[in-house]
């Protein structure tokens, strides 16, 4: 425990940025949070636009694989 206070001690400056570092990026985060407006967005499904890709078929010139 004295060995950590010792080397703590040594390096000031990297021990207070540990401390503060952290504060102060939960600071920002939490101003950035007030500062942007809240809206709801509705539900949908992206079903609808979804399509189905097949792999290239390297064996032959043309792909013959289709979706059923």
């Amino acid at each position: 425990m004295k060995k950590n206070w010792i080397i703590w001690k040594r390096t000031l400056g990297a021990s207070l940025c540990e401390l503060f570092c952290p504060i102060v990026l939960m600071a920002i985060l939490a101003i950035a949070r007030v500062l942007v407006d809240k809206t709801d967005v509705a539900a949908q499904s992206n079903l609808s636009r979804a399509q189905l890709y097949y792999p290239m078929d390297f064996l032959h010139a043309a792909n013959t694989t289709t979706a059923k």
